[in-house]
């Protein structure tokens, strides 16, 4: 993304935020190991607390900024990688916030809003991963499925039932991956020449004129 789009200049602005939250933290753990060579990592953390996330940055702004950084971070891995990307390097954990990024972008008039509205929504449709044992029954292999061995005798794969129990693990990666890759293709239609960033400069440049957040649920707090 280049530096003259007004969403970059958001972007930096809470960057810059968590630089400096950063930098104090680590100042302040530093300090705390000179005066106390022996302090644990248990206590650091009681001392300072869990280290930042982005969420724990996002949340100290304004609904105007957190939009920015979660349409910013969106074109930036959609871009790069698809959907997929942007889901498995973690920024869908804010995906909510695109239902009323969408709502207050039709409200405002803006175009293609409400084709991302629909976008967005769809997004948040997604299952989340998962991952399970699953157990299912074959055809013993060594008995082929008769419950005895060559000689007649009862089989000791199967003991004697003919079928053995598999266990292995199964998750919905490859059905999120294909509903991922449907996302792709109805973005791309939206942004065949780039102009989602200025769309996204002009939802934010006149996310003022928007006077109703009490009825926004989404952001973060």
């Amino acid at each position: 993304m280049q530096k003259d789009y007004y969403i970059q200049s958001l972007m930096d602005e809470v960057y810059d935020e968590y630089d400096v939250l950063l930098d104090d933290r680590i100042k302040n753990i530093k300090k705390a190991r000179e005066t106390n060579p022996n302090i644990t990592n248990r206590e650091i953390t009681e001392q300072f607390g869990e280290a930042y996330t982005r969420n724990d940055v996002l949340k100290r702004f304004s609904p105007k900024l957190q939009a920015a950084v979660t349409l910013g971070h969106l074109y930036n891995q959609v871009a790069n990688g698809g959907f997929y990307q942007w889901d498995d390097n973690g920024f869908s954990e804010n995906k909510h916030i695109l239902l009323d990024i969408a709502m207050i972008g039709n409200n405002l008039g803006i175009m293609y809003f409400d084709k991302l509205s629909k976008i967005f929504e769809l997004v948040n449709k997604i299952p989340e991963y998962e991952r399970n044992m699953v157990f299912y029954e074959d055809v013993c292999p060594e008995c082929d499925g008769f419950g005895v061995d060559d000689e007649g005798d009862e089989c000791g794969c199967c003991a004697g039932t003919g079928v053995v129990e598999y266990e292995d693990f199964k998750d919905n990666n490859e059905m999120r991956a294909r509903m991922w890759d449907k996302l792709d293709t109805m973005y791309e239609m939206l942004n065949s020449n780039d102009e989602l960033l200025l769309l996204f400069d002009e939802f934010l440049s006149r996310y003022d004129e928007w006077k109703d957040n009490e009825n926004v649920q989404h952001w973060l707090t």
